[in-house]
C-alpha cells in the first residue's frame, strides 16, 4: 500500500494517468455516458501531484497547464481546489508531558 504522506513516483503517476485515461474513453464510447465524479477526483490528484513535481523541478508552464487540467477533473467530480504549491507551517510540538498518577495508599 502506498504511503500517502509520500510524493507516488512520476512512473507510478503516468502509468494511472494512462490507464484512468484509457478506461475512462472506454466508459464514455457509448455518447450518452458521462464518467462517475469518483473517476474525476482520480484523475484530478493524480494531474495534482504531477503539477506539484513539475513546480518544484521549475518546469512552470507545464506545471499549470497541468494544475489546470487537475481543478478542471477536481470541479467535475466534485472535490475542493488542490491546495496551493507552498511548504505549510507548523509549530513544533512541545515534548510529551508524563506525570505518575499513582496516588498514596490508603
Amino acid at each position: 500500500m502506498m504511503n500517502p504522506m509520500r510524493d507516488p513516483s512520476p512512473w507510478r503517476l503516468h502509468a494511472d494517468l494512462a490507464w484512468g485515461r484509457l478506461l475512462a474513453a472506454v466508459a464514455t464510447l457509448d455518447e450518452e455516458a458521462t464518467l462517475r465524479p469518483d473517476v474525476h477526483l482520480f484523475l484530478g490528484d493524480r494531474y495534482w501531484w504531477l503539477a506539484r513535481r513539475h513546480h518544484l523541478r521549475g518546469r512552470q508552464r507545464r506545471a499549470e497547464r497541468l494544475l489546470r487540467k487537475a481543478r478542471f477533473h477536481l470541479r467535475l467530480g466534485g472535490g475542493p481546489e488542490p491546495p496551493p504549491f507552498a511548504a505549510a507551517v507548523m509549530p513544533i510540538p512541545r515534548p510529551a508531558f508524563f506525570t505518575s498518577a499513582i496516588g498514596p495508599a490508603a
